[in-house]
């Protein structure tokens, strides 16, 4: 999965998984940043 250990499955909707395909290296880092992006905006 993108996040690994970071998320849990309630949290991602299933078929949103099915769309994105296997996870790369490029795809989970956009998937950090983009993480680490909202964190920020949100103050989290």
């Amino acid at each position: 999965m993108f996040l690994q250990d970071r998320r849990l499955e309630k949290d991602v909707d299933g078929a949103l998984l099915n769309v994105l395909g296997e996870s790369t290296g490029p795809k989970r880092w956009l998937v950090a940043s983009l993480d680490k992006t909202i964190r920020l905006q949100l103050g989290l």
